[in-house]
């Protein structure tokens, strides 16, 4: 197994154990909100990414296992749903952090009236943040190992990581084939050969036609008469 297929099963798998936490702790928080009829954006972009979580990483975990060529093992499949991912889980860090200067300013103590409240709010802000940069880092490899693969003349892109090798040479992966235009050939002459004056072969007549020559002659009508 090479090193992008190892780092693609590590990479879905964490992001899917984060994206469950981030779902199960955001609904948590939203119904304690929703009781005092609030609802705050960062809880509406962790429910988006948490279902997109749970619903798609399973798929490309393991239809991709149980079936060869499925669709949600193209890479341009996978780029273009983890990098939708990694833009939602930034954009929850990022909200997270900017509330956590309003709501909690001190962070959490055992002290603090909700405390329990405050852990679980930074714990979907932390596991935002670990969800974002694992997916980041194995999109941004991925695109690389694709684009080099690409650059070799290598057409990866509907093909699965798994079942694919990038640094294939280019004279391996496609065979140089003959071509086309052929220079043509070059016609030499044979020598002639030379004969003296006089000597030529259509000068020396064999013996058998100097006898026919004296036996016989031809009219201008084509019939042979006897040599006198």
């Amino acid at each position: 197994m090479t090193f992008i297929s190892v780092f693609r099963i590590v990479a879905l798998s964490l992001s899917l154990f984060c994206g469950l936490v981030v779902l199960g702790l955001t609904a948590h928080w939203t119904q304690g909100t929703l009781a005092g009829r609030l609802l705050y954006d960062f809880e509406i972009v962790a429910l988006i990414a948490g279902a997109f979580t749970a619903l798609v990483l399973p798929m490309m975990l393991v239809l991709g296992l149980i079936r060869r060529g499925a669709f949600t093992s193209m890479i341009v499949v996978e780029l273009s749903a983890l990098t939708v991912l990694w833009v939602l889980y930034l954009v929850v860090g990022a909200l997270t952090a900017q509330w956590s200067n309003i709501f909690y300013p001190f962070g959490c103590s055992d002290l603090l009236r909700g405390a329990g409240w405050c852990r679980e709010f930074f714990a979907i802000e932390g596991f935002s943040f670990i969800a974002w940069i694992t997916l980041f880092l194995y999109t941004l490899t991925l695109l690389v190992y694709s684009l080099i693969s690409q650059s070799r003349g290598n057409n990866v892109w509907r093909s699965a990581v798994s079942e694919t090798t990038f640094f294939t040479p280019p004279s391996q992966a496609f065979p140089q084939a003959a071509p086309i235009f052929v220079s043509p050939a070059v016609y030499v002459p044979a020598p002639v050969q030379q004969y003296p004056p006089g000597s030529g072969p259509m000068t020396q007549a064999s013996p058998a036609m100097a006898m026919h020559n004296q036996q016989f002659t031809v009219d201008y009508t084509g019939n042979a008469l006897p040599q006198v």
